[in-house]
């Protein structure tokens, strides 16, 4: 079973307020009427004797008293009549605006009253919404308070407060900030103590290994490791100037600063085989460019080129032989003897007689060269011996 909702002092007094104002509302309303019925009555009243003298009196009388009823002088009177009731209503009207005016101020300062106590009396209520005093000196109730005054001056300033206490939320960083500047190089730093003896090394083979060139070939012997493979480059013959070695050139050049086309400059040119008039297998070489390999030696740690010998001496590891050649005797430019290895391949496809650097077999000459044990004129041989 539900329970109805109580019916709280606050609630009572606005349907009892409500009430009042309806209630002043129709009596106002009420009286007008009556002030306004009043008039026509007594107009109804004097025209009702008139009749009955008229009655009596004869036609000719009452067409001259209907003559004078209608005269100018009565029509004045009843606009002046007419003037009086629209400043009555008038009046009415501006007095029932300030009662509603004055009860809507009762009224709202009526509900913000605190609530009245259960079973006291609505007699003070009542009487002040009709605008009565209450004769109970002594024991009448303080009145609403009245319309909020104007807001008054600034008051001075108030003392510092005290130091607040410590929050409770745990603060949480930041983003990270953008990167500085490189700070400036520090001062070095003072020499550290000597670290501890690390642990003795492999013994090794007491070499560093050697490297040297293969001219005339592309491959190594065995036990040497290929570096790079190449083409033997030089001055031109006819140059007085220029390098005076021969140099192995790789295949795959690479350039740093440069400016195309010839300047003031020593010279690079291919290396060809000149051997024309030589038997054997060294004839099939003439004027092809001539290639070179760079081999290196891990377990060896000298190098020698021995002239007039195809082997090495006792002790030492041959590496490959071959012949003595440099350039022609009678050309301008002079070369380095070097040893072209005595099984010589040649560059596919350069059979031309471009010249450039030029390879010739060397032979010895009596004279100066003692003879027997050498020759004049044969073909000195070579060896590369590693050690």
């Amino acid at each position: 079973m539900k329970s109805s909702p109580a019916v709280t002092p606050r609630t009572s007094i606005r349907f009892v307020a409500v009430c009042v104002m309806f209630c002043a509302i129709l009596v106002n309303i009420f009286a007008l009427d009556e002030k306004l019925a009043r008039k026509p009555r007594e107009e109804d009243r004097v025209s009702t004797e008139g009749t009955e003298v008229g009655g009596k009196q004869s036609q000719l009388y009452r067409d001259r008293r209907t003559v004078k009823n209608n005269a100018t002088s009565n029509l004045l009177d009843f606009a002046n009549r007419l003037k009086d009731l629209e400043e009555s209503h008038n009046k009415t009207v501006r007095m029932m605006t300030r009662q509603f005016q004055e009860l809507e101020k009762r009224l709202d300062g009526l509900l913000r009253l605190s609530p009245r106590p259960a079973g006291e009396s609505y007699v003070s209520l009542l009487s002040y919404l009709l605008g009565q005093q209450m004769q109970n000196p002594g024991k009448g109730r303080v009145g609403p308070p009245g319309p909020p005054g104007k807001q008054g001056p600034a008051g001075p300033k108030g003392s510092k407060g005290g130091q607040g206490k410590p929050g409770t939320n745990k603060p949480s960083p930041g983003p990270p900030g953008p990167k500085g500047d490189q700070g400036a190089v520090g001062k070095t730093g003072a020499q550290g103590p000597q670290g501890e003896k690390g642990e003795k090394g492999q013994d090794g083979a007491g070499n560093s290994g050697v490297q040297y060139v293969r001219w005339g070939r592309t491959t190594c012997p065995t036990g040497a490791q290929i570096v790079y493979k190449g083409i033997v480059g030089g001055e031109h013959y006819t140059h007085p100037g220029g390098g005076a070695n021969y140099l192995c050139l790789p295949h795959n050049p690479k350039y740093d600063e440069y400016k195309d086309g010839h300047q003031s400059s020593g010279y690079m040119y291919g290396t060809e085989y000149e051997v024309n008039d030589r038997d054997g297998k060294q004839r099939n070489l003439h004027d092809h460019e001539a290639p070179c390999v760079v081999c290196f030696a891990k377990s060896r740690g000298s190098m020698l080129m021995m002239p007039a010998r195809n082997d090495c001496p006792s002790g030492w590891t041959e590496e490959y032989h071959g012949y003595l050649m440099t350039a022609y005797y009678n050309h301008k430019h002079s070369t380095d003897f070097i040893c072209v290895d005595g099984d010589s391949e040649f560059v596919p496809g350069t059979h031309a007689n471009k010249n450039g650097a030029l390879l010739y077999p060397v032979e010895g000459v009596c004279g100066s060269l003692p003879c027997l044990p050498y020759v004049n004129g044969r073909e000195l041989t070579c060896a590369v011996c590693t050690k």
